[in-house]
């Protein structure tokens, strides 16, 4: 029996045509026959396959930068691990071959799987999925949230009680002990004694804001010093200055909750998609920096992404039930 005419594609279908359209373009002419029976079985493939032929055309450039995005950061994760453990890796990873490999993942594997976050887990003593929460209790009494999709590097043993932070965010609750606290992310260290703040690494550098207390933070030969309800973030290599924060709603996602005042949409987005098994692709990059504030519940992207469309005049669009596109 087949389906109403008005009915949407389902997951398994909009897969289905996704294959479909990647025969055709390797081969127009092969496999017409099957094409045409595959059409004919139900009203809903005829739709599918427009809707993946439209789709294609909107998210192929996009989905190439992405790809070489990707590509870009392994080559440079990659790079990290070879200079720290000293290891010769030539050829490993050339970037042909990593945007090549990355493109499939994203357009074929329906852009959920990320090599760069595989890496990293691997070598992480702490990860956390996307959607999860964790909490941590560290062997000096200290206390850590890792926010979804985050991992970190634990060494609290020595006389310098360090963590470094490889993804996402983390929030920290440090036990006093006499010994120096610090967290490295990226090219940034934050040091210090006793106190209650987040870290975060972002697209565009890495945020610290503090909750309570005192904190010191390094990057780029600058220090700053940044007290209670206080945030300063490193862009493009250099520190700014510490600004006020609401730091209640800066970390409500301790609490299943996003919020943000006046914040970009990429950040928004950034923050959504730690929380969301599939991927979130930014089809017009315009639309990135358009400053928004919003709190959302962060366990529903799709619905999340909808809302946020809505204000902003913008579409999205699910494919294969774990993709959304924004354009």
């Amino acid at each position: 029996m087949t389906a109403p005419a008005h009915d949407s594609p389902t997951a398994r279908q909009q897969r289905e045509a996704w294959r479909w359209l990647q025969r055709r373009r390797r081969a127009p002419h092969r496999h017409a026959r099957a094409f045409a029976r595959w059409l004919a079985l139900d009203p809903r493939h005829l739709d599918a396959y427009a809707r993946a032929e439209a789709l294609w055309s909107l998210s192929e450039a996009p989905a190439r930068a992405l790809a070489a995005e990707e590509a870009g950061a392994l080559q440079g994760y990659l790079r990290g691990i070879r200079r720290k453990a000293r290891l010769p890796l030539p050829g490993l990873w050339p970037g042909a071959l990593a945007s090549a490999c990355c493109l499939l993942l994203v357009l074929l594997g329906g852009g959920w799987l990320r090599p760069v976050q595989a890496w990293q887990n691997l070598r992480a003593d702490e990860v956390s999925a996307a959607g999860e929460v964790r909490e941590l209790h560290l062997a000096d009494g200290s206390r850590v949230l890792l926010d979804a999709d985050s991992a970190l590097n634990v060494h609290v043993d020595g006389p310098l009680r360090r963590i470094e932070l490889l993804r996402g965010g983390a929030w920290f609750k440090v036990a006093r002990d006499g010994r120096p606290f610090q967290v490295e992310a990226g090219d940034s260290v934050t040091r210090v004694l006793g106190t209650a703040f987040e870290v975060r690494r972002q697209a565009p550098g890495t945020a610290v804001t503090v909750e309570d207390g005192r904190v010191e933070v390094t990057a780029a030969a600058e220090t700053r010093v940044l007290g209670a309800k206080q945030r300063v973030r490193l862009v493009d290599g250099h520190l700014g200055e510490p600004q006020p924060v609401d730091s209640r709603a800066a970390l409500a996602w301790r609490d299943g909750r996003l919020s943000f005042l006046q914040a970009p949409l990429g950040e928004v987005l950034e923050a959504l998609g730690s929380r969301y098994r599939g991927r979130i692709l930014l089809l017009d990059p315009a639309l990135a920096g358009r400053p928004i504030s919003v709190s959302l519940a962060g366990d529903d992207a799709p619905s999340a992404v909808a809302s946020l469309c809505a204000v902003l005049g913008c579409q999205s669009t699910l494919l294969f039930g774990r993709l959304i596109l924004i354009r």
